[in-house]
């Protein structure tokens, strides 16, 4: 018997009038809140130095040292997290990752979150080939307080614009240069406009195919990411080639902020 399909009416349930809802005594005070959390953002962000910070696609990442800051001032607590380990196994071999999750409160705030961090073997040791396991299961602990801090306070991706506001000084803020032999150095220099080199093009692929990313993913994310049509490797320059391997880097390693970037510039919707 076939069955005949029905368009289903959603009904919108008012608790109140609408008109009482929205009024310009309520409008007042949901400015005032937005003034208000502007000016707990820009304290939060004075509660961190420049190396606290690490800026790669043009954006800016909290560190474990701007956590434990952070945390001090805002009586930011966690108790003992729950940690454990994941075996896998794919074409590629064998791997494994620690996965933390647990409870990450502001007792200042009175508000908690639960938070989870996790670290992969694959993603250290692309880095270094001899990381041992308990370097691993740090790194996972890490990512879960880092995770939990900047959700608990909204912290984010805070623009450049709010960094400064909040007295920092931007240029000195760390950002990832790969020169020749694809050897990481620190900068607050502008990025070379050079073409790419052959050692980021090689990185380029090595993490991708690490990743298990398809050309076409890699290069809209590497097109967003450089606010321009890439359609190859070679129109990339050195500083895109380098802000491109950087955010690749850490997607392998399992950096949350850095997934949540990709998935954002692969919706078109990253500013």
């Amino acid at each position: 018997m076939e069955m005949e399909s029905q368009a289903v009416e959603m009904e919108v349930v008012e608790e109140e009038p609408l008109q009482l809802v929205l009024n310009e005594q309520r409008f007042k005070l949901m400015e005032d809140a937005a003034e208000l959390y502007k000016k707990f953002e820009t304290l939060c962000l004075k509660s961190t130095h420049e190396a606290d910070w690490e800026s790669f696609g043009g954006r800016y990442y909290l560190q474990g040292s701007g956590t434990e800051r952070i945390a001090n001032r805002f009586g930011i607590v966690w108790q003992a997290p729950h940690v454990y380990k994941e075996s896998f196994h794919d074409d590629k071999g064998d791997y494994y990752a620690y996965i933390v999750e647990g409870i990450i409160e502001s007792r200042l705030l009175k508000r908690y979150i639960w938070a989870i961090g996790r670290q992969d073997s694959r993603g250290l040791m692309s880095r270094s080939p001899n990381c041992p396991e308990p370097d691993i299961k740090v790194a996972a602990v890490t990512n879960w307080q880092l995770n939990g801090v900047t959700r608990l306070l909204g912290m984010r991706n805070p623009s450049k614009k709010m960094l400064e506001e909040a007295g920092l000084k931007v240029a000195e803020i760390h950002t990832v240069d790969f020169k020749e032999g694809d050897k990481a150095k620190t900068s607050g220099e502008a990025q070379d406009a050079g073409k790419i080199t052959e050692p980021q093009n090689k990185a380029i692929y090595a993490i991708t195919k690490k990743l298990e990313w398809d050309k076409e993913k890699w290069l809209k994310v590497a097109s967003a990411l450089s606010k321009h049509t890439i359609s190859t490797s070679s129109e990339l320059t050195k500083g895109e080639a380098s802000n491109l391997i950087k955010l690749l880097s850490a997607c392998a390693e399992g950096n949350e902020d850095a997934k949540e970037e990709v998935t954002l510039l692969l919706a078109g919707v990253a500013e």
